[in-house]
């Protein structure tokens, strides 16, 4: 039989298509963490009936590059199968394969091998290779058969040495291999972004000294709160909007396209909504922006539930989208300015660390996605926390709540902004 074989280019989503057609999933992965896919495999696992098995997983443990949630989430769940490799597959060096069968898609076996491990970084931030192969692929099935026999439970003591391993690299920064940003990060991120106000504040004061040092001419002190770089931005925003004309640099804050006004999502790389917002070269779309803002700014949603509350927001955001020149980064950055304390930015940037934090499996950045993670910042305990009155700074923080999501999640601007991709030691 013919091997037909294939690049695939969003390795995510084409696991997610797969998982629903395929009778039984089999893994080898060096490493592996709770991403979106391995969700739906424990889903899928779940509604297996008597001792069918739908989920194998051969999970390696070495560096630390292993979450050892995965052994507690998986053990005895009916449906899906778990083991570590013996020490006679790992005499040589660490155990380091990446395979992925699907048995059963449309009558037939189909088979991914490449250099991604089954983890957030392997899946959203690494430049990865992963083919897929489709016809005799019974070669690599008697191959997993054979790692499968020589794999056994994970042990006590194996677990501990993985816990461990894990908690040193996501404390100290260790590096086994693979760019640990989205492993460890991410994971602080969502821990304190979804937990209490203390834990989210301390969140953004811990990153806030990290960029401390790489902001030229700028005080730690200076990173978060009062006078800081982000709620400048927010504050230099809030007297453009009460003003009745809009100059060129009532533009530029609004459009970040320079410094100091590119955070929250600079729109520098966007010549056509700078060229409305700096250069007016349209004042009929520059006054359908002003007014739509402005009746966003003076909506009130504090009495609605989160879902109802993200409609609304939602709703402005579908109005700016309608504008030529306006799309979702340009629209969520508005959005941010105008109500700190409702929105967020939006932009290439941000979006894939949102994505990790919501889990949402795609890299396309939509009303819809954008709707989803609102939905769940506003069901977040720090979110429906009650407002500081003191100190100033944490009162300030609190009304920016919102926006200030983007100092966590921000990656990079081509080497305009202040810092690049967090670190786990970072967060």
């Amino acid at each position: 039989m013919k091997l037909e074989m294939s690049i695939v280019q969003n390795e995510e989503k084409r696991i997610l298509e797969l998982i629903p057609q395929a009778t039984k999933v089999d893994i080898v992965s060096a490493w592996v963490t709770p991403t979106a896919s391995f969700k739906e495999l424990v889903r899928r696992a779940k509604e297996q009936v008597q001792d069918n098995i739908f989920f194998q997983l051969v999970v390696g443990t070495s560096s630390g590059g292993t979450d050892p949630r995965v052994f507690s989430i998986l053990k005895n769940l009916p449906g899906a199968s778990c083991k570590v490799p013996s020490q006679d597959l790992r005499k040589t060096g660490i155990f380091h394969p990446k395979l992925y069968i699907f048995h059963g898609v449309e009558g037939e076996d189909i088979v991914l091998v490449g250099s991604m491990n089954f983890t957030n970084a392997g899946l959203h931030k690494n430049k990865e290779l992963l083919i897929e192969l489709r016809g005799d692929v019974s070669e690599l099935k008697k191959w997993f058969k054979d790692i499968w026999s020589n794999s056994g439970l994970i042990t006590e003591e194996e677990l501990e040495q993985c816990q461990k391993a894990w908690d040193n690299r996501i404390n100290k920064n260790g590096d086994p291999g693979e760019q640990p940003a989205d492993e460890g990060s991410t994971l602080v991120m969502k821990k304190n972004i979804f937990s209490s106000w203390r834990k989210y504040k301390k969140a953004l004061e811990d990153r806030a000294a990290i960029l401390a040092p790489r902001m030229s001419d700028q005080e730690e002190e200076s990173v978060l709160g009062v006078n800081d770089i982000w709620t400048n931005v927010i504050c230099a925003a809030q007297e453009v909007l009460e003003s009745r004309h809009w100059d060129q640099e009532s533009g530029r804050i609004l459009a970040g396209n320079m410094d100091p006004y590119k955070p929250l999502g600079t729109m520098g790389g966007n010549g056509e909504f700078c060229g409305v917002m700096v250069n007016s070269r349209d004042p009929a779309q520059r006054d359908a922006i002003r007014k739509i803002l402005r009746k966003f700014k003076n909506r009130k949603v504090s009495h609605l539930t989160a879902e109802k509350r993200a409609e609304v927001v939602c709703s402005y955001l579908s109005k700016l989208l309608q504008l030529d020149s306006v799309g979702i980064s340009a629209a969520t950055r508005l959005l941010t300015l105008t109500r700190p304390d409702l929105a967020f930015s939006y932009n290439g940037s941000s979006s894939k660390n949102l994505h990790i934090l919501g889990g949402i499996p795609t890299d396309s950045r939509t009303e819809l996605n954008y709707k989803k993670l609102l939905e769940e910042f506003y069901s977040t305990e720090w979110y429906r926390s009650k407002e500081p009155k003191y100190p100033k700074r944490d009162n300030l923080i609190w009304k920016c709540r919102m926006a200030l999501i983007d100092l966590l999640v921000y990656e990079h601007n081509n080497g305009c902004l202040l810092y690049t991709s967090p670190s786990p030691r970072d967060l």
